[in-house]
């Protein structure tokens, strides 16, 4: 996740999960719990929002807001295991989002007041050119999702955005019907590509826009020896912030989609359990705990060299919805960069840590090759690879901002700002690569 400047008051978020279902990773708080149900009607194509089950029910939503107790709110979406036509992927994303906009309609305008609200109003000639740019990428996906109906990759890419326009027709109150058009490029969907949208200013403006951010989180993953072996492997996440993103919504996804079309099985990766914010479909924190046995996870690189963004095309797949469809698809690590790398739009540049705990065998104690798959994207480039010898060389892997494979590192322009600055910019001897115990 990017950040506000250092040293700033700050929410804190901490998760440390061990080898758990996603189910198990959330505990709903003891405030009065909100419920609804959505409905579809085939023989009309209509949808409705319900204050109970019925024989049309496709998606159900429960949700509690303890975060003036707590700190969180707790929301849960699931929709119906059904794999007719009448209960397709399609129909079950877009009554997903439906559910999630309409429960959350208060939180979602409070976050987006706090956060995005005043993006873009008025709106400037930066505003229009930044719009232009999001309105050519939305129209490059989609020309390649109604050119790939029965791939994999570009089905989920259509789920995505079907959920988006769920969640914005659940906001507005009003059911509409299944697409992928997105009304307003700064409404609802922006809070789902804010991220990317700073990158693509830096494409659009270069010098007149703001330098680059630094992350705000941290992740961790931790072996614990034990039992003549490897007794457990933690993973872990925090992130810090401004007071202004502090409305925060631990989510539970059950969700039955589809990898394709034709598929008799939902996905892989159906399920998730994560952190997020009001109205974002996605941690942006970022973690995830997932149905595939899979944790992922990211810290935000700095770029400072800045012809690097000049490689940014909105002949892309945003990052946002890359990491959905990665989530989804994938059964190990490698499989889930190979999904993310696809259609790479150098937005939202991060290092991704894919910890597979189906590589860890209880049984003898050890961890296998896969178990930890490390992922760094700029624009023009990802790289990726297996760093599990790393991880039990040294008992953990750190991440903390700064980029670890030194092709990316150096293409970012860090070793200039070594050289000018110090080994504040350096991985191995800056201050977190020092501090943070093994």
């Amino acid at each position: 996740m990017k950040s506000m400047p250092w040293l700033r008051l700050c929410g804190l978020l901490v998760v440390a999960l061990s080898k758990c279902c996603a189910a198990r990773a959330f505990r709903t708080c003891h405030d009065d719990v909100t419920e609804i149900y959505i409905s579809y009607d085939v023989s009309t194509d209509i949808f409705r929002v319900q204050a109970s089950k019925d024989e049309y029910t496709v998606s159900h939503a429960r949700f509690s807001n303890c975060i003036n107790t707590t700190g969180f709110a707790y929301l849960s979406i699931s929709t119906v295991n059904d794999y007719t036509y009448r209960l397709n992927s399609s129909v079950q994303a877009y009554a997903a989002g439906l559910a999630e906009g309409y429960i959350t309609r208060e939180l979602i305008s409070l976050h987006y007041q706090n956060t995005v609200g005043s993006f873009c109003q008025p709106k400037t000639s930066k505003c229009r050119a930044l719009e232009k740019f999001l309105r050519q990428n939305l129209n490059w996906v989609k020309e390649n999702v109604d050119a790939n109906p029965d791939i994999d990759y570009w089905y989920q890419v259509r789920l995505f955005y079907e959920q988006v326009r769920g969640l914005q027709d659940g906001y507005s109150g009003k059911p509409g019907r299944i697409s992928m058009d997105v009304d307003d490029i700064f409404g609802v969907y922006f809070l789902q590509i804010q991220n990317d949208a700073e990158d693509i200013q830096k494409l659009l403006f270069g010098p007149d826009f703001t330098g680059p951010t630094f992350g705000h989180c941290s992740a961790i993953v931790k072996v614990l020896q034990g039992n003549g072996g490897v007794k457990d492997v933690l993973t872990a996440h925090d992130t810090w912030s401004s007071y202004n993103t502090m409305l925060r919504i631990l989510k539970y996804y059950d969700f039955y989609l589809r990898q394709r079309p034709t598929a008799s099985s939902p996905a892989l990766g159906s399920s998730w359990a994560f952190s997020s914010y009001p109205g974002t479909m996605v941690s942006t924190d970022d973690f995830y705990v997932l149905s595939s046995a899979m944790v992922t996870m990211e810290t935000t690189n700095p770029i400072f060299n800045n012809e690097l963004y000049k490689q940014i095309r909105p002949q892309s797949v945003l990052e946002s919805v890359r990491v959905t469809v990665a989530n989804r698809l994938a059964d190990h690590g490698d499989t889930w960069c190979q999904a993310f790398a696809s259609n790479n739009s150098g937005t939202y540049n991060n290092q991704w840590m894919v910890v597979d705990y189906k590589q860890y065998d209880e049984h003898f104690h050890q961890i296998l090759p896969g178990f930890l798959t490390v992922l760094e994207q700029i624009p023009g480039t990802v790289r990726y690879e297996d760093v599990t010898d790393v991880l039990l060389n040294t008992s953990y892997w750190a991440s903390y901002n700064l980029p670890y494979f030194s092709d990316i590192a150096e293409e970012s322009g860090l070793p200039d700002m070594v050289a000018k600055h110090g080994d504040f910019f350096s991985h191995d001897q800056s201050p977190p690569g020092q501090n943070i115990p093994p």
